[in-house]
C-alpha cells in the first residue's frame, strides 16, 4: 500500500502540466496482487557500498592490474570515468554480450589515461538539454533572405543537402557527445556574432558579406572548439562538419543573420 501510494503520487507530479498524464488511469487500476507482484520482481539492494566507497573499491581493483604502472597512480578516477563513458556507449548495443568491456578494452584505456590521450567527455550537453525552445521559426533560406534578397538560390540548395546530411551525421553519435559539440558550436556562434552585428544597421547586404560572416563564424568556433580539445573530446575535428552544423544552427532557429 506505502509503495503503491507513493508511486502514483510521484508519477501525479511528474505529469502535472502536461498534455497526457501517461500511464495513470492504469496503475490507479492496478490490483494489490499486481502490485506485489511488480514488487517482488525488483531486485533490492540494501547496506551495499554507497558511491565514495564503491569507487574506492574499483581504485583497488585497478591497481590489482597486471598493466597498472607506477604513471597511472593518481589518475585512477580518469581511468574510472573512461570506463564508464565506453560502457555507457555500449547500453544501445542488442547484443547482451556486445555491452561488456573486455580486458583488451580495459588495457587501452589504462594505456590512454597513463599516456595523458585520454580526454573527458564534456558536461556542457547539460546546457544543450536546458536551452529554451527557440521562438524564432525561420529557417535558414528566410534568414538569410532577410538580409539579402539576391542570395543564390542554388547555394541555398546546397545549404539544405548540407545540412540534410549533417543531421545525418549527429543522429549516429551518442547524445550526450552530440549536445556538447552543438552547444559549444552554439555558445561560439551567439558570442560572434553579437560582434559582428554591432556594427549591422540592419540594411540590406550583398551576399558575399552574408558568405564573410559565415565564414566567421566557422573560424571562431573553430578556434574555440580547439580551445576546448585540450581538455575535452569531440566526435568531429572536421571544417566541414563544423560548417554544416552552423547552417544546421541557423535552420533549426538557433541563430540568425538580423538579432
Amino acid at each position: 500500500t506505502t509503495v503503491k501510494t507513493v508511486l502514483i503520487d510521484e508519477y501525479r507530479k511528474q505529469y502535472k502540466g502536461k498534455e497526457s498524464d501517461g500511464f495513470l488511469q492504469p496503475l490507479e487500476e492496478m490490483s494489490d496482487d499486481l502490485w506485489k507482484s511488480f514488487i517482488n520482481k525488483i531486485d533490492w539492494k540494501f547496506e551495499q557500498e554507497d558511491e565514495e566507497e564503491l569507487e574506492q573499491t574499483l581504485i583497488v581493483e585497478i591497481r590489482k592490474q597486471s598493466f597498472y604502472k607506477v604513471d597511472l597512480f593518481g589518475k585512477e578516477s580518469y581511468v574510472i570515468a573512461a570506463l564508464l563513458d565506453e560502457f555507457e556507449k555500449r547500453q544501445n548495443i542488442k547484443d547482451h554480450f556486445g555491452r561488456l568491456i573486455s580486458d583488451s578494452q580495459v588495457k587501452l584505456k589504462l594505456l590512454e589515461v597513463g599516456n595523458n590521450q585520454y580526454k573527458m567527455s564534456d558536461p556542457v550537453y547539460e546546457q544543450w538539454e536546458k536551452l529554451e525552445p527557440p521562438r524564432d521559426k525561420r529557417n535558414l533560406d528566410e534568414k538569410i533572405e532577410a538580409v539579402t534578397k539576391t542570395y543564390s538560390k542554388r547555394k541555398l540548395g546546397m545549404f539544405a543537402r548540407k545540412i540534410g546530411a549533417v543531421k545525418l551525421e549527429l543522429a549516429k553519435i551518442d547524445s550526450k557527445d552530440k549536445g556538447a559539440y552543438q552547444y559549444r558550436i552554439y555558445d561560439a556562434c551567439e558570442e560572434r556574432l553579437l560582434e559582428i552585428l554591432d556594427s549591422y544597421d540592419g540594411s540590406e547586404v550583398e551576399p558575399r558579406v552574408v558568405d564573410g560572416w559565415i565564414d566567421d563564424l566557422v573560424q571562431f568556433a573553430e578556434t574555440h572548439l580547439a580551445e576546448k580539445s585540450k581538455d575535452f573530446t569531440y566526435p568531429f575535428k572536421n571544417k566541414d562538419t563544423l560548417r554544416n552544423t552552423i547552417l544546421e544552427l541557423f535552420d533549426s532557429c538557433y541563430l540568425s543573420f538580423d538579432g
